[in-house]
């Protein structure tokens, strides 16, 4: 019994070893992330861009509506981490930066797609978001 839980606390220590990051590693893959999200969000709005380029009305509350949002984001982003003095919310703060700010934008995604694929035939509510095909 000793024997097989000194060898779970072995594979304990050698999984943590094999798996462990450094902060620097976290922040970088944090940032990774919230850079696929920013070029995945650029696409999803040129797509809608170039879909609705004849509806020009749209085109310009869109735009209006996007501008107003990424400073929403970036507010929500100070009212979340406020500008403090160095280190105040220690060495997980860049990660932490990155990865709201990814939830942000994947959000704002979910919700620009609505005009890329559509939505039910008979929805009332609509507005200029197209029927799905």
């Amino acid at each position: 019994m000793k024997r097989r839980a000194f060898g779970l606390l072995i594979m304990g220590f050698i999984s943590i070893s094999v798996f462990a990051q450094s902060q620097h590693d976290l922040n970088n893959e944090a940032d990774e992330q919230y850079q696929a999200s920013q070029k995945m969000l650029d696409n999803t709005y040129a797509q809608i861009l170039h879909d609705f380029k004849v509806d020009t009305i749209f085109i310009a509350n869109l735009k209006n509506a996007q501008t107003l949002w990424i400073k929403f984001r970036d507010s929500e982003m100070h009212a979340k981490y406020p500008n403090r003095e160095n280190g105040y919310y220690g060495s997980v703060q860049t990660m932490c930066w990155s990865l709201y700010k990814a939830a942000l934008t994947s959000d704002r995604i979910k919700n620009l797609k609505k005009w890329i694929e559509g939505t039910v035939e008979g929805d009332v509510c609509s507005g200029t978001v197209p029927f799905k095909k």
